[in-house]
């Protein structure tokens, strides 16, 4: 949860959205290097729509 603020109110939480974005980051390449292990040639794989 994001609680902090800024003097100016505008920039006081970008040292805990940082994180958050950095961690969605991780999830998303660690998705796509799954994917790419796929053998697409493969009679069972699933399709893509």
């Amino acid at each position: 949860r994001l609680k902090s603020r800024g003097k100016s109110g505008r920039f006081g939480v970008i040292h805990e959205i940082i994180p958050t974005f950095e961690y969605i980051l991780r999830s998303y390449k660690a998705m796509v290097e799954g994917l790419t292990n796929i053998n697409y040639n493969e009679p069972d794989v699933l399709e893509d729509y």
